[in-house]
């Protein structure tokens, strides 16, 4: 598509500054890979693409319809840069602060206490508020985990689960 007037707010417009960065197109496609990033630094790179075509594709299948923009600096118009341009910007964008991202995850899962946070009875952090990292345990000795998604409670037991199986689910679960 060539010779678009004026965006809609469904669009993500290409290029750097304010204008870009402040379109309602822009920061609902930041929105929608910040929602992805942790599901994308932990995949194959079959899947990764996977993940940069399916944001694409939600964009485009908005009402009305999202385009990727590129404004021509002689013209003043603006034309769609393509599926391939699409997707190549939105695995930038995945990708951007990924390091860090991964860093993070590889110190959580690191961490002996981290999967206590995600896998608690209550929800709550089990670490005592003078440093003493001394866990509480369930009535006979045992472990069962509470998954919190967004505040609601999804009883899982933990019991036998490798920390890769747990790492899984939670990255399915932020992402859903």
């Amino acid at each position: 598509m060539f010779d678009i007037v004026k965006p809609h707010h469904q669009d993500v417009l290409c290029g750097r500054g304010v204008t870009t960065n402040r379109h309602p197109g822009n920061e609902s496609f930041r929105s929608l890979v910040g929602l992805n990033k942790e599901l994308y630094v932990s995949s194959t790179k079959r899947e990764k693409m996977g993940i940069s075509r399916s944001i694409v594709q939600a964009v485009r299948s908005l009402d009305p319809p999202g385009r990727f923009l590129d404004k021509d600096p002689l013209s003043g118009l603006w034309h769609d840069i393509g599926h391939k341009k699409a997707v190549e910007k939105t695995s930038q964008a995945l990708r951007d602060g990924a390091a860090m991202l991964r860093k993070q995850l590889s110190d959580d899962l690191g961490d002996p206490y981290f999967l206590d946070g995600v896998f608690s009875e209550d929800g709550t952090d089990h670490f005592k508020e003078d440093g003493d990292n001394d866990k509480k345990k369930k009535k006979g000795g045992k472990e069962k985990g509470t998954i919190r998604i967004n505040g609601k409670e999804n009883n899982k037991g933990t019991k036998g689960q490798s920390p890769e199986k747990v790492k899984a689910i939670k990255v399915c679960i932020r992402i859903v």
